[in-house]
């Protein structure tokens, strides 16, 4: 048999009602299985049941991040490429083969990632109603200019299909630096800066409505700023010591007569006012001055509609998917492709996924 070119890895904690379905995909999959769980002990045997003989298990200490865990996990991969697959999202494994034959026909890119989409779950109903993570390829042959590309509208990318060289170094940048955001926002750009990545018109991943397990104020960069601007910045320039000293490491060069520093600030600062809300930011002034204003919620997720509009197309599979108006023709409509054989596509996933 040919030994495959790529690995599974589901890194995962305290999520076992997720695995189920999940891991029921991947076993239609040929490709090779890592479950990385770093669950609690008083969760990790039932997860470790749910597992298959298929897969590989293992188990990691509680007190690993995620960066942490996939270093540890991504060292011992022998395959040259590898699908890193969240555990609070689903992954559909037929979005793997275009996405892994781009990067073996593009040497020069290094990830290749396909849409992400919102759904909800209630009974026997899927409401496919929101498109996450779109922004086109970033295939700039400049790695600065890839950089500002990444930033400016920015969207994590930290799930996709990866060269395992390329993914691993990244990984082992995340870990230089604290807080979920700029961990993340590290490993992205070490990304960026070794080679370009993909957008293919293939839905990879579907995001509920779950929500993270890091506080909002560690996992979004306008909250980190409103509970403590102090901490915020004294970890931005951590993380900008760590990129630029990668920028460096790359032996990347600015333009003549440019200051990296003044670059990769000008850029973040691009990132920072789109995450930023004045209307927000004016409220959490107020409460400062003691003004008779309610306290700020953390960022809540808008609800969604119910009733069907004319536009919404409805299908039945093992359970009924609702199609919203609002994926299949979603703005920008020159980024965003969602063909009718893309969308059976991921339904006979869902089947699986849902399915007894």
């Amino acid at each position: 048999m040919t030994p495959p070119l790529l690995t599974v890895v589901l890194p995962t904690r305290n999520r076992p009602d997720n695995l189920t379905g999940q891991i029921k995909l991947f076993g239609r999959s040929p490709y090779p299985l890592v479950i990385a769980d770093s669950s609690d002990p008083e969760l990790a045997p039932g997860i470790r049941a749910l597992v298959p003989d298929f897969a590989d298990y293992r188990t990691l200490a509680p007190e690993l991040t995620l960066y942490d865990k996939l270093e540890l996990v991504l060292r011992t991969i022998a395959t040259p490429f590898v699908l890193i697959a969240p555990d609070r999202k689903i992954t559909l494994p037929h979005a793997i083969e275009p996405l892994l034959a781009h990067l073996i026909a593009h040497d020069d890119h290094v990830a290749a990632q396909g849409y992400v989409v919102g759904y909800t779950a209630d009974r026997d109903t899927v409401d496919i109603n929101r498109v996450i993570w779109f922004t086109p390829t970033i295939g700039e042959d400049d790695p600065l200019q890839r950089h500002y590309h990444l930033m400016r509208r920015y969207q994590s990318r930290a799930f996709s299909v990866f060269r395992i060289a390329p993914v691993l170094g990244a990984v082992a940048q995340a870990r230089r630096v604290e807080g979920a955001v700029f961990q993340e926002t590290l490993m992205m750009n070490a990304l960026a800066l070794q080679g370009k990545m993909a957008r293919l018109p293939t839905v990879l991943t579907l995001q509920s409505q779950e929500r993270s397990f890091h506080p909002p104020k560690r996992n979004n960069p306008f909250f980190w700023f409103l509970d403590d601007i102090d901490s915020f910045f004294k970890h931005y320039l951590r993380y900008r010591h760590a990129l630029t000293d990668f920028i460096r490491t790359l032996r990347i060069a600015p333009p003549a007569g440019t200051d990296l520093d003044q670059l990769i600030d000008m850029v973040h600062a691009v990132w920072i006012h789109r995450n930023f809300d004045d209307g927000t930011l004016n409220h959490a002034a107020r409460l400062l001055l003691g003004d008779a204003v309610a306290p700020l919620s953390g960022p809540d997720i808008p609800p969604r509609r119910s009733e069907l509009s004319r536009r919404d197309v409805v299908r039945r599979g093992v359970r009924r998917y609702i199609w919203r108006d609002e994926v299949l023709r979603a703005e920008p409509r020159a980024e965003i492709r969602i063909s009718q054989d893309e969308m059976k596509r991921v339904m006979q996933q869902l089947d699986v996924y849902f399915g007894s």
